[in-house]
């Protein structure tokens, strides 16, 4: 009888180390979405703008409407919006979740 009870508070308490952990990791690798706007001087929306987190690969590029989507690290790093005819313009991310960018 103790030892089933042993037994079964074992395997409670692996299920718990194990979920713990599982929880853990969803937290630490979690992503924040950020949005925007790119238009001009003239307030015009700039379709096909790149837009990309410095240092790395992860970006995207505005739709027709000169709006983003983009997943990114919470508070942290710098988005680089490039444009062919436009000077590059580097973003600093603080803990706003729309940005709207005039080049």
């Amino acid at each position: 009888m103790k030892r089933q009870y042993l037994l079964l508070f074992s395997k409670t308490l692996i299920l718990l180390v194990t979920f713990s952990f599982l929880n853990f990791q969803k937290k630490a690798f979690a992503q924040a979405q950020i949005s925007g706007k790119v238009k001009d001087v003239s307030n015009q929306p700039i379709p096909g703008v790149n837009i990309r987190l410095k240092g790395t690969t992860n970006g995207t590029t505005t739709d027709v409407s000169g709006e983003f989507k983009l997943s990114i690290p919470p508070n942290q790093g710098i988005l680089v919006i490039s444009s062919v005819g436009f000077t590059a313009l580097e973003i600093p991310l603080d803990s706003r979740r729309e940005y709207t960018v005039t080049l």
